[in-house]
């Protein structure tokens, strides 16, 4: 027997979950339940809910808000393009932040060259940004 399921673990889903208003939850667990005649129920542990309910059933997640106030499905094309479009930002990210910090190294470089000794402002600038880069 093949199981196939929508999303994966650390997936992004919105489900209704508080007074009936969507809320975003990362995916912590998969739970997969298979009962005689072969019926197969896949529910979903999410990040921030309690550990006692069992999950939330593949039918009550959705990949967008928009299909959870609606509850209904786009299909697997939608959320492919939603999984690239995150993808695609974290890049972009990466790149803004690659752009940032490699003029402020050449320029710490450049007076260790010329002095013997670390530039003060950039090496602040520095190790706040590895910092945070380090410590998430």
């Amino acid at each position: 027997m093949k199981i196939k399921n929508k999303y994966n673990i650390g997936d992004y889903v919105w489900v209704m979950f508080c007074k009936g208003k969507p809320t975003r939850h990362k995916i912590d667990g998969i739970k997969i339940h298979i009962y005689p005649d072969n019926i197969v129920s896949i529910f979903y542990q999410l990040e921030g809910t309690s550990r006692d309910i069992i999950g939330f059933p593949e039918r009550e997640c959705f990949l967008t808000k928009d299909e959870c106030t609606k509850n209904k499905t786009y299909g697997a094309v939608k959320g492919t393009a939603i999984r690239l479009s995150s993808v695609f930002a974290r890049l972009y990210l990466i790149i803004a932040m690659m752009l940032f910090s490699v003029p402020l190294l050449i320029i710490q470089v450049i007076h260790w060259l010329f002095t013997g000794r670390r530039e003060p402002v950039t090496y602040r600038i520095m190790d706040k940004i590895t910092d945070k880069l380090d410590n998430g």
